[in-house]
């Protein structure tokens, strides 16, 4: 029977032969890296499956301009003149900052009027002390009628009386909840006349002019949210057929600064094409969106103007 191990070694140079034990450390090295070159052939291929793809690092996107990935525009609740434009293009603003208002005389009067009347605890204080001194009145009228000083008659009297405050201070206290809902709507009637921003961002445009008329759902003011940045590359038809939607790519901007991890959301052919070049829409975090410290964050303008005399009134 021929020495398999004897047939299948290596010579040397010299004519030698690997030793037995040589032989199998080699044989197993050469196993391990070829399982290693198949896993990440696979793992290779599994990225490009699930859409995550990563270009060399060492080769990164330059984009030249940005735009906010999302443009909101704030819309008038309500019909009504614009009184007040509170900011300008360019402009940083906060979420819950007013950024226009609408004429609201009105729902500014009914406001004052409500929160007066709800301020004014006169009823209340009124039926409390009446009730207080009802209360008084019945315990001593009781009290006689035990020693038979008072007549029925008397007693009688004296509890419908206390009955009577009772019921006029549970009056008072349904006129105080009544005055508090007029005031909470009618400061909700007043809110829809302020235009608010609900995120923070920068103010892309300005729709409507002081005093022009808005009608309800027109764009008033638009503001960007620039958390995430959006672009637009070209790519050849080469580099762009091995990228598909979804995969991450690291970026540069222009102005410098580091790399950062971008999403493909589309890929698009690029108008009038020659070479079949694609248009990539880029989405990527704004490391600078932190637009200001808290401590600058304006305060809003007062919601409410000095009191306004009923109309008709000096």
């Amino acid at each position: 029977m021929p020495d398999l191990l004897a047939s299948s070694t290596r010579k040397l140079p010299e004519g030698r032969v690997f030793p037995p034990d040589i032989l199998t450390a080699s044989t197993a090295k050469d196993d391990i890296q070829g399982m290693w070159r198949k896993m990440f052939v696979l793992s290779a291929v599994a990225l490009v499956l699930l859409g995550q793809e990563v270009l060399p690092a060492a080769s990164p996107v330059v984009v030249s301009q940005t735009a906010p990935s999302v443009i909101i525009p704030l819309r008038a609740r309500e019909v009504g003149l614009c009184d007040e434009i509170l900011v300008k293009v360019g402009d940083k603003v906060f979420a819950q900052q007013i950024v226009a208002r609408l004429d609201h005389f009105r729902q500014l009067y009914a406001y004052q009027t409500a929160k007066r009347r709800l301020q004014n605890r006169g009823m209340l204080t009124i039926a409390e002390a009446d009730l207080k001194e009802k209360s008084s009145a019945l315990e001593e009228a009781q009290l006689k009628h035990r020693r038979r000083q008072i007549s029925d008659a008397e007693l009688t009297r004296a509890s419908v009386q206390h009955e009577v405050a009772l019921a006029r201070l549970s009056l008072a206290h349904d006129a105080m909840e009544q005055a508090q809902s007029d005031c909470d709507l009618a400061e909700q009637a007043l809110q829809e006349r302020f235009i608010r921003s609900p995120l923070a961002g920068r103010v892309m445009q300005i729709h409507k002019t002081l005093g022009e008329r808005a009608q309800a759902g027109d764009p008033v003011v638009s503001v960007g949210d620039y958390s995430q940045l959006t672009a637009e590359q070209v790519f050849t038809k080469e580099a762009a057929a091995k990228l598909v939607a979804g995969a991450l790519i690291p970026i540069k901007t222009a102005a410098g600064g580091p790399l950062i991890e971008a999403r493909i959301a589309a890929i698009a052919a690029a108008p009038k094409a020659a070479n079949g070049e694609k248009i990539l829409t880029l989405i990527f975090d704004n490391p600078e969106s932190q637009l200001a410290s808290p401590e600058d964050e304006p305060e809003d303008p007062p919601l409410l103007p000095p009191p306004l005399a009923a109309p008709g009134k000096s």
